[in-house]
């Protein structure tokens, strides 16, 4: 008689509430869904991928039992999407996942909902970092999105609360335990789909890209934390010596963040060519057709950038900011630019060589895809967490239990659901346009920066709230549904 496998709850995000913990989960819950008894826990809707996920079950978190399960699992980040898991965070789960440390700005927007919410929130800044958490706080509270909220991550009771805590890269674990020193911590591989080599001529030809052109890729939301003015002027210097350049900007704009001023201002609009949302699918000509890429980052919440994985599994030679789990990557396989006063002459510079030095090109992109092959599979990401599960729980998981998952049946969503989520009276929580309402609120805008611009219905109860508490958004300026 075969033994039975252990039954873990995963608690995630799924689609179609965006963000990359969304699309993270959906690439590794199929594999551990071979290994484990699985069943992943959503806040009250039905997931779009839910047939993908087969044969992992789909529940809600209001018809939760605790007490069905060996193992809990939650995958927290900076954004309402874990609203739903924060109570079972603070009530010792098993296994707490920390996309990002900073989780700053779900704490705001908890406090925003309910009474009393901004004075209790610039109480715990006072009691928990002192003048300055208050004054960051009394910033926070006129309506601003201050860079300072990245210094006070308002994390430590889910650190101090969860039986261990995984993070996906050393900088991040390292993070945890200054917060709580004596913090149980586990580094689990992050684990990314390979993406495969895509003929470049062809890729070019269906982008409209001319053979000789040296084409620098921009990709991800484009917000102040990209460091663009900075990418502007290295691209402006690039263009002295390379007159045939492209740079392709892909991905949304924060709200107010004018980009083609910007590109003006550092003239460069005639080689900026902006693509917005791209779908994934058209990822791998993307990064087949392009030369280098630029992905920085500062301030960082801690978070391990599967965009970065992907590109670096293309071969494609990537710049980096170097800081926090970015600096943890192999000085051989991508870039480093510190962000500091040098940060735009190393850029300039790195660019400079990567155009007009083709086999250092060549090399940093293999030594980028070997990295990834080598540490950041879906395998290896499935055994990181297997080795965890057995150092919180005592059992004995081998990793020869996973294996590759099967494509997936024709089920329908709705029929992979348990615990009632398409009851009648289940709330339809499916997302509206973000464009649905005109949303202007810094708070609102910052979660557009952490990867939720299309989940509408995230944003428009943000904003609601805040102009309910008049913070940030006049009465002038409350949302309102358009006709």
């Amino acid at each position: 008689m075969s033994k039975r496998k252990a039954r873990v709850a995963y608690f995630t995000p799924l689609q179609p509430v965006e963000s990359g913990i969304s699309q993270y989960s959906e690439d590794l819950i199929p594999w551990l869904a071979t290994a484990l008894d699985l069943t992943v826990v959503v806040d009250n809707y039905v997931p779009t991928l839910a047939p993908a996920l087969v044969p992992a079950r789909i529940a809600t978190a209001r018809h939760f039992d605790r007490d069905a399960y060996d193992a809990i699992v939650l995958h927290m980040g900076n954004s309402p999407a874990h609203n739903y898991m924060v109570p079972l965070a603070l009530d010792r789960p098993d296994v707490l996942v920390l996309h990002d440390i900073v989780l700053h700005h779900l704490m705001v927007w908890r406090a925003v909902q309910g009474r009393g919410g901004r004075d209790a929130y610039r109480r715990e800044m006072r009691a928990r970092y002192g003048e300055r958490g208050e004054a960051v706080a009394a910033h926070v509270l006129r309506g601003q999105n201050p860079q300072a909220m990245f210094d006070f991550p308002l994390n430590e009771d889910f650190i101090r609360a969860a039986r261990c805590v995984v993070t996906h890269s050393p900088s991040s674990s390292a993070w945890v335990r200054r917060l709580v020193p004596g913090a149980r911590t586990h580094v689990v591989p992050m684990g990314v789909p390979i993406i495969a080599p895509v003929d470049r001529e062809a890729a070019r030809t269906r982008l409209g890209i001319g053979p000789e052109t040296f084409v620098v890729l921009s990709l991800g939301r484009v917000n102040p934390f990209k460091r663009i003015p900075a990418v502007f002027r290295a691209v402006r210097r690039l263009a002295d010596a390379v007159p045939d350049l492209a740079l392709l900007i892909v991905g949304g704009d924060s709200p107010n963040y004018d980009v083609p001023r910007l590109a003006r201002f550092a003239g460069i609009e005639r080689y900026v060519r902006r693509l917005g949302y791209v779908a994934d699918a058209r990822l791998p000509d993307l990064f087949a057709a392009s030369d280098v890429c630029i992905n920085l980052r500062h301030p960082t919440a801690g978070e391990t950038s599967a965009a970065v994985l992907r590109l670096m599994s293309a071969g494609l030679p990537t710049i980096v900011t170097e800081t926090g789990a970015f600096a943890d990557l192999p000085d051989d396989a991508v870039l480093k630019v510190p962000p500091d006063a040098f940060e735009g002459e190393m850029l300039a510079a790195y660019l400079h060589a990567l155009a007009t030095n083709p086999p250092f090109r060549r090399a940093v992109g293999v030594n980028a895809r070997a990295f990834v092959l080598r540490e950041h599979t879906m395998r290896r990401a499935a055994e990181g967490y297997l080795d965890v599960l057995h150092d919180v729980t005592g059992r004995t998981f081998s990793h020869d239990l996973i294996n590759e998952p099967p494509r997936p049946h024709p089920v329908s969503p709705s029929a992979l659901m348990t615990g009632g989520a398409s009851d009648p009276d289940s709330p339809d929580q499916t997302p509206t346009s973000a464009n649905a309402y005109p949303i202007i609120t810094p708070i609102a805008d910052a979660l557009g920066d952490l990867d939720l611009a299309g989940n509408g219905a995230l944003i428009e109860q943000t904003a609601r709230a805040l102009a309910e508490m008049h913070l940030g958004v006049r009465r002038s300026e409350q949302p309102h549904r358009r006709s």
